[in-house]
This record gives C-alpha cells, sequence and structure tokens, in this order.
C-alpha cells in the first residue's frame, strides 16, 4: 500500500505516492454532493416513490444524480448511522 514509515502509536503511516492524474486534460471536475439526512425515512421522498411529491428538490437533484435505490446500513436505528 505504499508506507514507508509504519508508526503504529501515532496513528501515522507516511506513503509515498506520485501524483495521479484522475482526469483528462480539459475535462471538468466532477461536482460531488453528499446528502445524508437524519431520520428521514424512503416513504417521505418523492423520489421513491411517494406520490404526494413531498420533496421536489430532492426529486430534481435524484434525477440528475447517481441514486441509490438500494442502499442499506448496519444499524437497525438512523442516529447510529450519522
Amino acid at each position: 500500500m505504499g508506507v514507508q514509515q509504519p508508526d503504529a502509536q501515532a496513528l501515522n503511516f507516511k506513503r509515498q505516492q506520485p501524483e495521479q492524474p484522475y482526469r483528462l486534460p480539459g475535462e471538468r471536475p466532477p461536482n460531488v454532493m453528499f446528502v445524508m439526512l437524519e431520520s428521514l425515512g424512503t416513504s417521505a421522498v418523492g423520489a421513491y416513490g411517494n406520490p404526494l411529491n413531498p420533496t421536489p428538490n430532492i426529486d430534481h437533484l435524484a434525477t440528475q444524480s447517481w441514486f441509490f435505490k438500494h442502499f442499506y446500513v448496519p444499524v437497525t436505528g438512523t442516529a447510529k448511522t450519522v
């Protein structure tokens, strides 16, 4: 993994990696936005199928984005996932 000087006491693992281009020259950088809402169920969001359209702005973002309809977390309560 490129670790040159492991230091487990300080949790400092220095890596020497050359810079790697992540996009083609002249390509526009991606716009990245994570939307994390606490205690909002899928039944309250129009993008997940609510016919009342209660969240038009979130729905509009979902139509223009990568939208994960099958996203799961390893806990039972929403407060524990944040």
